[in-house]
């Protein structure tokens, strides 16, 4: 395969900065779809295009379904996450029982279950609203990142294992200040990755040591609370997805898997359902903040569809008034797309030889998906770069276009999927619209900048740089 030239040992590390979907993207006009990168000690296949993406991952599911020996990967839930950890029988039989839990909260028979989930959503949201109108200065204006991550960190927390945080909670605070870090961390701990002996070089390996001491911190945080809710496990009450999790574990089909490794496992998966949950929620909210405010015309439509199927204090949901508002999903999935949420896919490990559109690859290659550049392809969207919601609707607005929704991969596709997508999707929708049910959202004027940048963060996800919004209450 073709590869742009790089530097001996060190590869095309370089090369990628601090968007590095853009730049897998231009060489992927010189090079082709499928090319090479030498990332450290590691080659490493880049994919791009959607077809591509979509061949691999749900065509050739099991062959594309690895994880790299990554050193990061393995300070995830102690090397058992379920989004970071190899793929194994093992881990099908954790992905099966984290499924069967979450669907018991969107698509699952038990509807006191979907009603809490819709509840809970609903007052966080709710709280976040009151939170941001009572943060604003004299001139309305405020920075709703920290405000917004509390909210986001309580729904799941709530959902997940049955606890709230109230907002000073020095237990919430200091693990909300953590993970501010998290996503700086994680990004220049990468360097370990390329070359496993750094992180013993006591200075080239401290951003590994501290992504390890954040990940203590996350894990110091979530298994107490696992702990301490499991003792009063009863399973004729399933209260939460921590319980569900539990429940679906102890089912006679798993009877044939060691119980302590079934238990950190399980342990492990509600700890990456949190974990992923609220850095979802978090950043997906706080995006939508960012393009209300930048696109006020967008904003209306929302508020506008919303009023005529909801009465003013009446409780919206996905479940029951999502068919009725194509608007909404689309204008959400809109922001899913030109942000690209997770540019490049958490890399991918081949299981076993496998062909890709006529290329043979080997088993244990590293593989990188560029859905950065699929969500921007002017061969499946047309005016990528601009903001439309219509990119996601019938040329009548009257519903969703299920083909467009079906080429986002902001979840991933095949085995790989989020298994919380759904979850997700229903707590967005609620943020969104009680968002625009009860407040108006506008650009910070007051002359302060940077008031608004286009520029973003990266990490796993990436989010905008800190930024301001004019937030001001709607009459009842």
């Amino acid at each position: 395969l073709p590869s742009p030239r790089g530097l001996p040992i060190i590869g095309n590390v370089h090369q990628l900065t601090t968007s590095p979907h853009v730049k897998l993207s231009e060489w992927a006009k010189e090079f082709g779809d499928l090319f090479r990168i030498k990332m450290g000690c590691f080659d490493t296949l880049v994919v791009t295009g959607y077809d591509n993406i979509r061949t691999a991952l749900v065509k050739h599911s099991v062959a594309f379904a690895g994880r790299p020996p990554y050193e990061t990967s393995k300070l995830f839930s102690n090397g058992l996450s379920l989004a970071f950890n190899n793929y194994s029988p093992a881990w099908e039989k954790q992905k099966r029982c984290t499924v069967k839990a979450l669907k018991l909260y969107t698509a699952g028979p038990d509807l006191q279950k979907r009603n809490a989930m819709e509840d809970t959503a609903s007052y966080q949201a709710n709280l976040l609203v009151d939170q941001l109108l009572a943060s604003v200065n004299k001139d309305a204006i405020t920075n709703p990142d920290e405000i917004v991550h509390h909210s986001a960190t309580n729904v799941i927390s709530n959902i997940c294992f049955g606890r709230s945080f109230s907002k000073n909670d020095p237990e919430l605070q200091k693990f909300v200040s953590i993970n501010r870090a998290f996503d700086r961390a994680m990004g220049s701990a990468q360097i370990v990755n390329f070359w496993p002996f750094l992180k013993s070089v006591p200075v080239l390996g401290r951003s590994y040591q501290n992504l390890k001491a954040h990940m203590d911190v996350f894990w110091d945080f979530v298994f107490p609370n696992l702990k301490e809710h499991w003792k009063t496990y009863n399973p004729s009450n399933i209260r939460d997805i921590a319980d569900c999790l539990w429940y679906q574990s102890h089912l006679p089909d798993n009877n044939d898997c060691d119980a302590i490794d079934l238990q950190r496992r399980i342990a492990s998966a509600a700890s990456d359902i949190f974990g992923a949950g609220y850095d979802t929620t978090h950043k997906v909210v706080l995006w939508s903040l960012f393009y209300m405010a930048a696109f006020p015309q967008y904003q209306q439509k929302i508020r506008d569809e919303v009023s005529r199927v909801v009465a003013p204090k009446g409780q919206i949901t996905l479940r029951h008034h999502g068919d009725e508002c194509p608007y909404v999903q689309a204008w959400i999935y809109e922001v899913l797309r030109h942000t690209s949420l997770a540019p490049i896919l958490l890399p991918h490990y081949t299981t076993k030889e496998v062909t890709l559109n006529g290329v043979r690859i080997p088993a244990g290659v590293v593989v990188i998906f560029n859905a950065g550049q699929a969500h921007k392809d002017p061969k499946i969207w047309k005016n990528p770069d601009e903001f439309d919601p219509g990119h996601f609707l019938e040329e009548d607005g009257s519903k969703l276009r299920s083909e467009a929704v079906h080429k986002l991969l902001s979840w991933g596709a095949g085995k790989r999927r989020c298994p919380g997508a759904e979850l997700s999707r229903h707590e967005i929708f609620v943020f969104v619209t009680t968002l625009v049910r009860r407040a108006y959202i506008g650009q910070a004027v007051d002359g302060v900048e940077p008031a608004f940048p286009w520029n973003t963060t990266g990490g796993i996800s990436i989010s905008p740089d800190p930024f301001r919004v004019k937030i001001t209450e709607r009459p009842s």
